[in-house]
């Protein structure tokens, strides 16, 4: 089994609070990883310190077994690393066709567009007139199109009708079933994380409270 990431002792938070205390956890190559918990149990700062946008106050940080702690966030995806942040996904000033472009770097961005059609009917509209699933699908789009190696995901449906996060569920899933990326989802839908994770770190507070399988998990809590 090869690892993807491994995070050892990871400490990290804002200002003077750390909001993340001593959490290790390793995501194997070609998962889908989830990072479930409660609001404020630090899955965002996590996903953060994973993306490169939040540094680490302590502890270390590899992939592939090389030390990125103190990797630029823009390194990090121009290599193939790329986060999905909750908020400030978008360019909302430019239309969706101009966010595709940037991240397509001058190669054809149709693909993305078949699997969100809703976007091709947008091209023209300014992104942040779009309605918060589209904008988490146009956020979506724009990562696929950088082909991630790893994908990491931050509170992919939060505030979406369930309808709509299913559907970025789904596509995610294909994500990590035919390209082989490996998938770190941070997200409060227990059921859809326990339907598409095949690990599950649960955290509470800042800490690690379960490691294992979904399968596992299920069999705690059903």
């Amino acid at each position: 089994m090869t690892l993807e990431l491994e995070l050892h002792g990871c400490r990290a938070g804002y200002a003077r609070l750390e909001v993340v205390h001593g959490v290790t956890m390793s995501v194997p190559t070609g998962v889908v990883c989830g990072l479930l918990g409660p609001n404020g149990a630090g899955k965002t700062t996590l996903a953060r310190v994973l993306g490169g946008v939040q540094p680490l106050w302590g502890g270390s940080l590899r992939w592939r077994g090389d030390d990125i702690g103190r990797m630029p966030a823009r390194v990090r995806a121009r290599e193939g690393l790329v986060l999905v942040p909750e908020t400030d996904a978008i360019f909302p000033g430019l239309p969706v066709r101009d966010n595709l472009r940037v991240f397509a770097r001058g190669t054809d961005f149709s693909a993305v567009l078949d699997t969100f059609p809703i976007l091709a009917e947008r091209l023209n509209q300014q992104a942040g007139t779009l309605s918060g699933g589209e904008q988490r699908m146009l956020a979506l789009a724009r990562a696929l199109l950088a082909d991630p190696r790893v994908l990491i995901v931050d509170e992919l449906s939060l505030g979406l009708a369930p309808a709509v996060a299913a559907e970025l569920f789904a596509v995610v899933g294909r994500r990590a079933a035919e390209a082989g990326s490996t998938v770190v989802l941070a997200d409060q839908d227990s059921d859809a994380m326990l339907r598409l994770a095949s690990l599950v770190y649960v955290l509470d507070r800042g800490e690690i409270t379960f490691a294992g399988s979904s399968a596992e998990l299920a069999g705690r809590v059903g």
